[in-house]
């Protein structure tokens, strides 16, 4: 149940992890110009993707143009809770499998234009459902 909270909950973060792990981002040469954070939850990560679309992303889709996002399925997870308006408690049942594209038609708004389930937005809806079912059951 704990490993489910972290894993897929809204604004409950697993423990840091700690200086010593050799697994700390922050002690790689790659990351040396940035500072991860030692742990974050799904609201932490809304907050940077939020950034990251109105900084970005929404100048482009204004001047006209196509934009295609591959993320991490976390990162993807938190866009769509923004796009779809998911509510806190309702995303933690929404799991994205990997390689799975979705495809979002916007209003000027940048505001979907249909209201629909995030996997009826897949290229294949039925093997998109399938698939994260699967996701789902990788924390039993």
């Amino acid at each position: 149940k704990q490993l489910q909270e972290w894993r897929r909950g809204y604004a409950t973060p697993p423990p840091p992890i700690t200086e010593d792990n050799p697994f700390n981002p922050n002690n790689d040469i790659r990351y040396a110009h940035i500072e991860p954070p030692l742990a974050e939850c799904l609201a932490d990560v809304v907050v940077r993707v939020r950034s990251y679309w109105e900084d970005f992303v929404a100048a482009d889709l204004v001047a006209g143009q196509t934009v295609l996002l591959v993320a991490h399925g976390n990162s993807l997870r938190a866009l769509c809770k923004e796009l779809d308006r998911i509510s806190d408690e309702d995303i933690a049942d929404l799991n994205i499998p990997t390689g799975t594209p979705l495809h979002y038609e916007l209003d000027d708004d940048l505001r979907p234009r249909e209201t629909m389930a995030v996997l009826e937005r897949s290229l294949d809806p039925v093997a998109a459902k399938a698939a994260a079912e699967a996701v789902a059951r990788q924390a039993d």
